[in-house]
């Protein structure tokens, strides 16, 4: 499977939030289990409004210097 880089206009993303670091390699261990945690407890069933219900994004943002950023689901 090759990646494919697409351009697309803006848009929201609505999901749940998780502030995490790369700093000892902290998301490679709390994302996983954010993941597990969503999916187990059906958390994106409670978003309001979905569009594509049958997808879901993971979406890494305002990463900071000290290596802190937040990571969401939705």
């Amino acid at each position: 499977m090759e990646p494919e880089i697409v351009q697309r206009d803006s848009f929201t993303v609505t999901g749940f939030e998780l502030a995490t670091t790369v700093n000892g390699g902290e998301n490679f261990r709390e994302i996983p289990r954010f993941w597990e945690k969503v999916m187990r407890e059906d958390l994106i069933s409670t978003i309001p409004g979905r569009i594509k219900p049958g997808a879901l994004l993971g979406v890494c943002l305002d990463f900071h210097e000290d290596g802190s950023f937040s990571y969401v689901i939705g």
